[in-house]
Protein backbone atom coordinates (compact mmCIF):
# COMPACT_ATOMS: atom_id res chain seq x y z
CA UNK A 1 0.00 0.00 0.00
CA UNK A 2 1.13 3.12 -0.99
CA UNK A 3 0.24 6.34 0.93
CA UNK A 4 0.42 9.74 -0.91
CA UNK A 5 -0.03 13.75 0.54
CA UNK A 6 -2.37 15.86 -0.82
CA UNK A 7 -0.57 18.56 -0.37
CA UNK A 8 -2.97 21.32 -2.40
CA UNK A 9 -5.79 20.23 0.14
CA UNK A 10 -3.88 20.14 3.18
CA UNK A 11 -2.91 23.89 2.43
CA UNK A 12 -6.16 24.56 2.16
CA UNK A 13 -7.46 23.05 5.52
CA UNK A 14 -4.53 24.49 7.27
CA UNK A 15 -5.84 28.13 6.09
CA UNK A 16 -9.27 26.86 7.59
CA UNK A 17 -8.14 25.63 10.72
CA UNK A 18 -5.65 28.88 11.48
CA UNK A 19 -8.69 30.71 10.55
CA UNK A 20 -10.58 28.93 13.42
CA UNK A 21 -7.78 29.44 15.69
CA UNK A 22 -8.09 33.50 15.04
CA UNK A 23 -12.01 33.19 15.13
CA UNK A 24 -11.80 31.64 18.61
CA UNK A 25 -9.45 35.12 19.80
CA UNK A 26 -12.23 37.69 17.58
CA UNK A 27 -15.34 35.89 19.52
CA UNK A 28 -13.66 36.06 22.88
CA UNK A 29 -12.83 39.79 22.27
CA UNK A 30 -16.34 40.72 20.94
CA UNK A 31 -18.61 38.38 23.15
CA UNK A 32 -16.52 38.49 26.09
CA UNK A 33 -14.65 35.20 28.16
CA UNK A 34 -17.80 33.15 28.21
CA UNK A 35 -17.98 31.98 24.76
CA UNK A 36 -16.36 28.51 25.07
CA UNK A 37 -15.57 26.49 21.96
CA UNK A 38 -18.67 23.55 21.43
CA UNK A 39 -17.05 22.16 18.22
CA UNK A 40 -15.43 22.57 14.74
CA UNK A 41 -15.08 21.27 11.48
CA UNK A 42 -12.53 22.68 8.88
CA UNK A 43 -12.47 21.29 5.16
CA UNK A 44 -10.82 22.84 1.71
CA UNK A 45 -13.62 25.11 1.30
CA UNK A 46 -14.73 26.28 4.18
CA UNK A 47 -14.75 26.11 8.03
CA UNK A 48 -17.36 26.00 11.17
CA UNK A 49 -17.05 26.78 14.52
CA UNK A 50 -19.65 26.26 17.48
CA UNK A 51 -19.58 28.08 20.59
CA UNK A 52 -21.30 29.13 23.92
CA UNK A 53 -23.71 31.79 23.42
CA UNK A 54 -26.98 32.71 25.34
CA UNK A 55 -28.75 35.28 22.91
CA UNK A 56 -28.67 36.03 19.18
CA UNK A 57 -25.59 37.85 17.70
CA UNK A 58 -26.37 41.39 16.16
CA UNK A 59 -25.09 42.04 12.67
CA UNK A 60 -22.50 44.79 14.38
CA UNK A 61 -21.19 42.15 16.13
CA UNK A 62 -20.92 39.63 13.76
CA UNK A 63 -19.50 43.20 11.32
CA UNK A 64 -16.82 43.39 13.99
CA UNK A 65 -15.76 39.82 15.12
CA UNK A 66 -15.16 39.69 10.88
CA UNK A 67 -13.10 42.55 11.38
CA UNK A 68 -11.13 41.53 13.98
CA UNK A 69 -10.09 38.15 12.08
CA UNK A 70 -9.19 40.40 8.91
CA UNK A 71 -7.42 42.71 10.99
CA UNK A 72 -5.33 39.60 12.56
CA UNK A 73 -4.54 37.88 9.32
CA UNK A 74 -3.14 41.44 7.92
CA UNK A 75 -0.91 41.70 10.68
CA UNK A 76 1.34 38.76 9.15
CA UNK A 77 1.54 36.88 11.95
CA UNK A 78 4.09 34.02 13.14
CA UNK A 79 2.71 30.75 13.77
CA UNK A 80 4.12 28.89 16.35
CA UNK A 81 3.89 25.81 18.02
CA UNK A 82 5.95 23.65 20.68
CA UNK A 83 5.45 21.05 22.92
CA UNK A 84 5.10 21.66 26.55
CA UNK A 85 4.40 19.90 29.51
CA UNK A 86 0.82 20.01 30.66
CA UNK A 87 1.27 22.18 33.62
CA UNK A 88 3.97 24.65 32.81
CA UNK A 89 0.85 25.55 29.64
CA UNK A 90 -1.94 25.81 31.97
CA UNK A 91 0.13 28.90 33.28
CA UNK A 92 -0.06 31.03 30.24
CA UNK A 93 -2.36 33.73 30.51
CA UNK A 94 -4.96 33.84 27.93
CA UNK A 95 -4.98 30.60 26.45
CA UNK A 96 -8.33 28.77 25.03
CA UNK A 97 -9.06 24.92 25.82
CA UNK A 98 -12.11 23.26 24.40
CA UNK A 99 -14.31 22.95 27.64
CA UNK A 100 -14.05 18.77 28.92
CA UNK A 101 -11.54 17.88 26.65
CA UNK A 102 -8.51 15.95 27.83
CA UNK A 103 -5.30 17.13 26.66
CA UNK A 104 -2.08 15.16 26.78
CA UNK A 105 1.46 15.83 28.26
CA UNK A 106 2.84 17.21 26.69
CA UNK A 107 0.39 19.34 25.10
CA UNK A 108 1.04 21.18 21.61
CA UNK A 109 0.57 24.75 22.11
CA UNK A 110 -0.35 27.12 19.18
CA UNK A 111 0.25 30.34 19.31
CA UNK A 112 -0.72 32.64 15.99
CA UNK A 113 1.67 36.33 17.13
CA UNK A 114 4.31 35.13 19.71
CA UNK A 115 6.95 32.67 20.59
CA UNK A 116 5.74 29.79 22.91
CA UNK A 117 9.27 30.33 24.97
CA UNK A 118 7.58 33.72 25.69
CA UNK A 119 4.64 33.11 26.34
CA UNK A 120 6.01 30.63 29.43
CA UNK A 121 8.23 33.48 30.43
CA UNK A 122 5.73 36.35 30.83
CA UNK A 123 3.18 34.85 32.72
CA UNK A 124 2.19 38.01 34.18
CA UNK A 125 1.16 39.45 30.96
CA UNK A 126 -2.49 38.14 29.16
CA UNK A 127 -1.39 37.94 25.86
CA UNK A 128 -4.52 36.55 24.79
CA UNK A 129 -6.05 39.53 23.79
CA UNK A 130 -3.43 40.41 21.72
CA UNK A 131 -3.68 37.10 19.37
CA UNK A 132 -5.22 33.41 19.78
CA UNK A 133 -2.89 30.85 21.55
CA UNK A 134 -4.77 27.24 21.98
CA UNK A 135 -3.93 23.58 22.92
CA UNK A 136 -4.30 22.40 19.32
CA UNK A 137 -2.27 19.21 17.29
CA UNK A 138 -3.80 20.39 13.91
CA UNK A 139 -2.45 21.42 10.63
CA UNK A 140 -1.69 25.28 10.26
CA UNK A 141 -0.40 27.52 8.29
CA UNK A 142 3.48 29.21 9.31
CA UNK A 143 1.96 32.75 9.11
CA UNK A 144 -1.31 34.73 9.12
CA UNK A 145 -1.17 36.20 5.74
CA UNK A 146 -1.13 33.16 3.86
CA UNK A 147 -4.88 32.98 5.28
CA UNK A 148 -5.45 36.25 2.76
CA UNK A 149 -9.39 36.55 3.83
CA UNK A 150 -12.06 35.53 6.14
CA UNK A 151 -15.55 35.90 5.40
CA UNK A 152 -18.75 34.72 7.39
CA UNK A 153 -21.47 33.16 5.38
CA UNK A 154 -23.89 32.07 8.09
CA UNK A 155 -24.49 32.30 11.66
CA UNK A 156 -27.25 30.21 13.74
CA UNK A 157 -28.35 28.45 16.73
CA UNK A 158 -28.02 25.35 16.50
CA UNK A 159 -28.86 24.10 20.13
CA UNK A 160 -30.21 25.52 23.47
CA UNK A 161 -26.77 28.21 24.30
CA UNK A 162 -24.67 27.22 21.41
CA UNK A 163 -24.35 29.20 18.08
CA UNK A 164 -22.63 28.44 14.95
CA UNK A 165 -20.55 30.29 12.53
CA UNK A 166 -19.32 29.27 9.44
CA UNK A 167 -16.87 30.76 7.34
CA UNK A 168 -14.34 30.86 4.37
CA UNK A 169 -11.20 31.79 3.67
CA UNK A 170 -8.53 32.48 1.06
CA UNK A 171 -10.34 33.12 -2.65
CA UNK A 172 -13.00 31.18 -1.66
CA UNK A 173 -13.45 34.11 0.72
CA UNK A 174 -13.66 36.50 -2.23
CA UNK A 175 -15.77 34.66 -3.94
CA UNK A 176 -18.11 34.69 -1.21
CA UNK A 177 -17.66 38.28 -0.42
CA UNK A 178 -18.83 39.11 -4.47
CA UNK A 179 -22.06 36.25 -3.73
CA UNK A 180 -23.09 38.81 -0.53
CA UNK A 181 -22.53 41.74 -2.73
CA UNK A 182 -24.67 40.44 -5.74
CA UNK A 183 -27.47 39.68 -3.44
CA UNK A 184 -27.58 42.42 -1.63
CA UNK A 185 -27.73 44.43 -5.09
CA UNK A 186 -30.62 41.91 -6.12
CA UNK A 187 -32.50 42.81 -3.15
CA UNK A 188 -32.46 46.57 -3.62
CA UNK A 189 -33.53 46.05 -6.92
CA UNK A 190 -36.32 44.21 -5.86
CA UNK A 191 -37.19 46.38 -3.40
CA UNK A 192 -37.62 49.31 -5.66
CA UNK A 193 -40.88 47.93 -7.03
CA UNK A 194 -42.23 48.04 -3.62
CA UNK A 195 -44.55 50.79 -1.80
CA UNK A 196 -45.66 51.71 1.37
CA UNK A 197 -45.22 49.71 4.58
CA UNK A 198 -43.88 46.88 3.03
CA UNK A 199 -41.35 49.15 1.13
CA UNK A 200 -40.22 50.51 4.29
CA UNK A 201 -40.01 47.12 6.27
CA UNK A 202 -37.67 46.18 3.15
CA UNK A 203 -35.05 49.53 3.36
CA UNK A 204 -35.24 48.79 7.07
CA UNK A 205 -33.95 45.32 6.56
CA UNK A 206 -31.45 46.35 4.02
CA UNK A 207 -30.03 49.05 6.23
CA UNK A 208 -29.28 46.11 8.96
CA UNK A 209 -27.61 44.04 6.66
CA UNK A 210 -25.71 47.11 4.85
CA UNK A 211 -24.58 47.71 8.70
Amino acid sequence: VRASVDYQRRALIAKNHTATHILNFALREVLGEKCDQRGSLVDPSRLRFDFAQNKPITNEQLKEIERICNQQIQKHLEVFANDVQLAKAKDIRGLRAVFGETYPDPVRVVSVGEEIDTLLKETQVDFGHEFSIEFCGGTHVGNSQEIFKFVITAEEGIAKGIRRIVAATGPQAAVEASIKTTDLMEELNSAKALKGEVLDHAIAQLRNKLN
